[in-house]
């Protein structure tokens, strides 16, 4: 029950700072947006003039991303024992999908925020080279953050189907379908299905699926749902 709990807090965090991701969001100016479209000047001036809702949003993700790893190691105790192969595969590959996740974003604001205090004052040259060199990616596609991180939540999903509804289920694929979204978004240069997958994932079905799941753990004992 202990462990439950935990794992429930876990949830009620994720929740939090995913939609604080979901709304910052859409209050960064969007030259700060690069994601889809590659950096350019004005996203490290942008950065430079203002970076509150930069700093905001970077940090939220972080913080998201290794509560998701709690949560994740807390839902496999809904599974009913022996727990598919393929859902401990799944679940490997959403663990690091989140700790790349995690990892990228603090390298990302940490190369803006040093490089945006001192870019208004470099040369034309200097500047192109560094846009030209971009941020510091370990997950360039989102493959691993967003990619890796949906198989998981769909594997999910499917396998608690016949223990806990069909509401909980249809919530986690759907977040998974916006969560690629964001992939093929960062793959493809498409900013409006990046907008599409924060706004709608981050802002409203990942915190949703976050608490509801945090309540179930919550509740959880002796390996029932009450």
């Amino acid at each position: 029950m202990k462990e439950n709990r935990i794992a429930a807090i876990f949830a009620f965090v994720a929740a939090g700072a995913v939609m604080t991701v979901g709304v910052s969001h859409f209050t960064m100016p969007r030259a700060q947006i690069h994601m889809a479209t590659g950096v350019t000047p004005a996203f490290f001036e942008s950065i430079a003039a203002d970076s509150v809702s930069f700093r905001i949003h970077y940090w939220a993700f972080v913080v998201a991303m290794l509560a998701w790893t709690g949560v994740v190691m807390g839902c496999r105790r809904l599974i009913a024992a022996p727990r598919p192969l393929s859902y401990r595969v799944a679940e490997v590959w959403g663990l690091a999908g989140l700790f790349v996740a995690a990892i990228d974003f603090a390298l990302m604001q940490s190369k803006a925020l040093s490089v945006a205090a001192s870019f208004g004052g470099l040369d034309a040259s200097a500047k192109s080279a560094i846009v030209a060199a971009g941020l510091p990616r370990l997950d360039p596609t989102g493959l691993f953050s967003f990619g890796l991180v949906g198989v998981w939540l769909v594997s999910f999903s499917a396998a608690i189907r016949r223990t806990l509804g069909r509401a909980i289920p249809w919530l986690g694929t759907i977040g998974a379908i916006l969560y690629w979204w964001v992939f093929l978004g960062t793959l493809a240069h498409r900013p409006f299905l990046v907008d599409v997958g924060a706004g709608l994932g981050g802002a409203i079905v990942a915190p949703l699926w976050a608490v509801w799941m945090g309540a179930l753990l919550w509740r959880r004992r002796e390996g029932a749902i009450s």
